[in-house]
C-alpha cells in the first residue's frame, strides 16, 4: 500500500509520523507515532517512545493499540556491515514482510512463528515460544481430530451410499 511519512519542518527533517494503507481500500492500516527525547551529550534528539495502531480493511476499527517507550539507547555505535545483509535474522526477531504481506517471528531452529492478521501480541515471549494463535489443549486437540475424522468418514459414507442408490435407480 501507499506509505506517507510526515517529519519535522526543522533542518533535521525528523519523522514524527509514517502511516501506511490498504491496498484494496485505500484506507490507512497502520500508522506510527513517534516521540522524541533529547539526549544529554549529544543533544540530538533520540527516539524515546511511539504509538502504534492497526485498522481493519476498512479503515473504521482499530485493531490493534500499543504505546512504546524506549528504556535503553546508544547513539554512534559501531555497527558490523553484515548486519544489513543477512539472509536469515538472529531468533527472536521480529520480521514484517510489507512485499510478501506477511508478520512472523524467526526461532532458530523450530519454524517462524506466523503473526496472524487478528492476532494482538500481549506477551512477546509466549508468542515466541507459542506455535499458533490459537493454542489447544492436548485432550482439545484429540477430540477435534476425532469429530473431523469422524466428519469425513460420513461424508464418504453418504456418498457412497448416494452412488448406489443412484445407481440403483
Amino acid at each position: 500500500g501507499l506509505l506517507k511519512v510526515w517529519v519535522t519542518d526543522s533542518a533535521d527533517h525528523i519523522p514524527i509520523r509514517f502511516t501506511e494503507d490498504w491496498e484494496t481500500s485505500g484506507a490507512v492500516r497502520l500508522d506510527y507515532r513517534m516521540k522524541y527525547a533529547v539526549e544529554s551529550e549529544s543533544s540530538l534528539p533520540v527516539l524515546s517512545g511511539w504509538e502504534y495502531k492497526r485498522f481493519s480493511q476498512d479503515g473504521e476499527s482499530v485493531v490493534d493499540n500499543r504505546s512504546v517507550s524506549v528504556t535503553a539507547a546508544t547513539i554512534n555505535e559501531l555497527l558490523d556491515d553484515k548486519l544489513f545483509k543477512q539472509e536469515k535474522f538472529p531468533h527472536g526477531t521480529w520480521v514484517n514482510d510489507t512485499v510478501l504481506g506477511k508478520s512472523y517471528l524467526v526461532r532458530d531452529p523450530k519454524p517462524d512463528r506466523i503473526i496472524e492478521e487478528f492476532e494482538s501480541i500481549d506477551n512477546y515471549e509466549q508468542t515466541l515460544s507459542s506455535d499458533s494463535a490459537i493454542e489447544l489443549e492436548p485432550k482439545t486437540r484429540s477430540v477435534l481430530l476425532l469429530l473431523i475424522l469422524n466428519v469425513a468418514v460420513i461424508t464418504i459414507l453418504l456418498m457412497v451410499w448416494w452412488r448406489r442408490s443412484a445407481a440403483m435407480a
